[in-house]
């Protein structure tokens, strides 16, 4: 380690002298960061430092900002220098992971927009850039995390970018500007010769295409260069755009697109979707999907095109969750809908069209065709345990009356002497009080039945005359 640095410093850069005289003179060490503040003209750096961040705050009249080759950079965040019109820093500067965030640079009278000048044209791989100015980053084909909010007059040259994390544009206004962050640095229009799909771009998670204003009415169609998006779409608050999604197949969780404005989207090619969403998109059309097959909710809300006819998708195999379509014109027929829901390929529907298997062919229908029971077969299910209780009742009742007759039939069967003992055992025995007890003398007993012997009857003889 050297005296003019030390491992894990900050160093703060005010001026050109800073660096002349100060640690990073001589510096070959790892610092923390680099803080530039308040600086004015050119700053032109030396030494080889390992630096963690290099950032640049209130420079509104830096104009010039030179990095030499001998310095490694993990991140540059640089915010609100004006009037900066050059930046040079070569490529072997960065690490592989390399974080990059501009904001408000070059918006002054001497902006650089569109400038090659600007030392990322070389920048083939980051983990993070996040910008609202003008960049061109023509070289760049991976990064985790890119997030555009694009500045005014700003061309962005993607043409060789091929896999992107996480994706956010927002704030585009300007058909061609547009069409670079969407495409890449070769514009293609709807029907155009796809000369520019060399490349095409894969979206590994998620997108927002977000407050994006084009002026006048809505423009030519676009065509992006997206084959897949593994999660997320949300395409929100945009006026007169158009995008036709050609080479677009899969995406692996939502599509939503929502509160847009004299808008077109085309999804021809997409087969598979998580939850489609489309909602409260003023005069703008709701597209068909020729090509879905499968999709695990659909919620629609709008103006639907008829001109299709009833089956908007018809292509579809399968939606387990729900599908709820409110359509915003009432010449809009369910009965596609229906069947699929009949045939088991949609789980439960929702169609506030005509011809939605109700009476009145307006009523909402919402229903389960497949594990789900009907009212009528509730019905017969409560009429089937009502006769089971009343039969269990009933059964009751008769056993309990026939007990009640098998105890009577019982007590009609004891003979009368049984009957007389029970009586006689039962009942209280005499008052003795004021009786007195007679003479056994004259009193006459029967000897016990046992003891009785029956003599036999001999014939009675008349008596003989003298």
């Amino acid at each position: 380690m050297d005296s003019s640095c030390v491992l894990n410093q900050v160093v703060t850069v005010t001026s050109q002298d800073d660096i002349d005289h100060g640690p990073l003179s001589n510096c070959t060490t790892s610092i923390q960061q680099i803080d530039i503040r308040n600086a004015t003209g050119t700053l032109k750096f030396i030494g080889a430092p390992n630096v963690g961040n290099l950032t640049v705050r209130d420079c509104p009249g830096l104009q010039v900002l030179d990095i030499p080759d001998t310095y490694r950079l993990g991140s540059i965040d640089i915010t609100g220098p004006n009037n900066l019109t050059n930046v040079s820093i070569p490529p072997q500067c960065f690490y592989d992971i390399f974080s990059l965030a501009l904001f408000d640079i070059g918006n002054g009278d001497s902006g650089w927009q569109n400038s090659e000048s600007f030392g990322f044209t070389d920048l083939t791989t980051a983990e993070v850039i996040e910008t609202d100015s003008c960049l061109s980053l023509r070289a760049l084909e991976t990064i985790f995390i890119l997030e555009i909010s694009a500045g005014s007059r700003c061309y962005y040259d993607l043409k060789n970018l091929e896999s992107i994390s996480y994706y956010k544009v927002t704030g585009a206004n300007g058909f061609f500007q547009l069409s670079t962050l969407l495409k890449g640095g070769n514009v293609i229009r709807a029907g155009d010769v796809p000369n520019g799909y060399e490349r095409p771009l894969m979206i590994n998670n998620s997108m927002i295409l977000d407050s994006s204003v084009l002026q006048g009415e809505e423009g030519p169609s676009i065509v992006p260069k997206i084959i897949t998006i593994g999660s997320d779409f949300n395409i929100t608050s945009n006026s007169n755009i158009n995008l036709t999604f050609d080479p677009l197949t899969e995406i692996g969780a939502g599509l939503f697109v929502y509160n847009n404005t004299n808008c077109g989207f085309t999804f021809d090619k997409v087969t598979t979707i998580g939850s489609l969403v489309f909602i409260d998109n003023i005069n703008t059309s709701l597209p068909w999907f020729p090509s879905l097959k499968r999709a695990d909710d659909i919620h629609l809300r709008g103006y639907i095109d008829t001109s299709v006819g009833p089956n908007i998708f018809p292509a579809l195999e399968i939606v387990p969750g729900s599908v709820i379509i409110e359509p915003w014109n009432d010449d809009f027929d369910c009965s596609k809908l229906v069947q699929y829901q009949s045939d088991h390929i949609i789980h439960n529907l929702s169609c506030n069209g005509t011809n939605n298997g109700t009476n009145s062919g307006t009523d909402t229908i919402s229903r389960s065709s497949n594990g789900a029971l009907s009212q009528g077969a509730w019905a017969g299910i409560g009429v089937s345990i009502g006769v089971v209780v009343i039969g269990i009742v009933g059964g009751l009742l008769w056993l309990y009356i026939h007990f009640k007759r098998q105890l009577r039939k019982l007590g009609e069967n004891i003979p009368p002497e049984s009957r007389k003992s029970e009586v006689a055992e039962d009942s209280e025995e005499p008052q003795t009080a004021g009786l007195q007890e007679a003479d056994g003398i004259g009193m006459a007993r029967e000897k016990p039945a046992e003891h009785i012997v029956e003599l036999p009857t001999r014939p009675t003889e008349l008596p003989t005359s003298p």
